[in-house]
């Protein structure tokens, strides 16, 4: 039968000494265990099965396992025919569900990456739904918006006679071009599927319903950096004047050659020109500096 010397001194301790010392705790048959594994496969169980024992408890499991571990060795079970073709299906099993996750998440960022790299022109319809309110009646109003487009209304017009987000009615919906991770997921969702002049069917928000339509789609130009000169208007109509002659011979001079950032410090009402030599900072697409 076999020998099993215990380090008494472990039973004694709280889980937290397993981490932070790796002692052997069971020898068996002249193979030793460390607290290491131990602690590894206890907190795996305490996972696993949602619940907490005592170190103590959880000990003579884990060496009744070790025990029938050292037996199966003794009687060869792991060259048993049976036992290897388990064993390869198995490792086939996990084997396809790790290649499975990997072609899923080489999918997804395959989207991700062809998102990004497109930007899309956007116009929206919005009829306001916030919670508490009709939103049948929301939705019906909605719907008839999405049925006089499919029978060719003007996205354009109901936009700015039909929409009810205000600050978007000046615009006629048009909210810019936009790229991937810049919207809810869900609404980049339903526009990535959505070609150029069509629209979409009433989606619901927290804010509302809105139809989506794709005005255009363009290369993502990624990030930029520009440098400018700038004139800033008034109310006096005579100065203004002067300010846009002076900009048309300050346009003329940097088509003829002239350095631009010269002309900048010279010229510019942008008084950081000097520190910043008149560049902005680097922005994305429909960004607002």
């Amino acid at each position: 039968m076999k020998q099993i010397s215990l380090w008494i001194i472990l039973l004694l301790v709280q889980l937290s000494v397993f981490a932070q010392k790796d002692e052997t705790i069971v020898k068996i048959d002249k193979v030793e265990y460390s607290s290491i594994e131990f602690d590894y496969h206890y907190r795996k169980n305490a996972k696993i099965l949602d619940q907490r024992e005592s170190p103590q408890m959880y000990l003579e499991r884990f060496i009744d396992y070790k025990l029938k571990l050292a037996e199966a060795l003794r009687l060869k079970l792991d060259t048993v025919n049976n036992f290897l073709t388990e064993f390869q299906n198995y490792k086939l099993s996990l084997s396809n569900k790790h290649n499975a996750q990997g072609i899923i998440r080489d999918s997804l960022v395959h989207i991700a990456y062809k998102r990004l790299n497109e930007a899309r022109n956007v116009s929206i319809i919005t009829i306001l739904a916030p919670e508490g309110s009709d939103t049948v009646r929301a939705f019906k109003r909605a719907d008839s918006l999405y049925q006089a487009l499919r029978k060719g209304a003007s996205f354009a017009d109901l936009a700015t006679t039909k929409s009810e987000d205000m600050a978007l009615k000046p615009k006629k919906g048009n909210i810019g071009y936009i790229t991937g991770n810049m919207l809810p997921i869900q609404l980049e969702n339903v526009l990535y599927t959505l070609k150029k002049g069509e629209f979409s069917a009433p989606i619901r928000t927290q804010k509302g319903y809105h139809i989506f339509r794709v005005n255009d789609i363009t290369i993502n130009p990624g990030e930029m950096r520009i440098a400018h000169i700038v004139k800033f208007f008034g109310t006096d109509s005579t100065q203004n004047k002067a300010r846009l002659d002076s900009m048309m011979l300050i346009h003329k001079e940097i088509k003829e050659g002239a350095d631009f950032v010269k002309l900048a410090i010279m010229y510019s009402d942008d008084e950081t020109v000097k520190e910043t030599k008149a560049e902005l900072p680097w922005f994305k697409i429909n960004q607002v500096l």
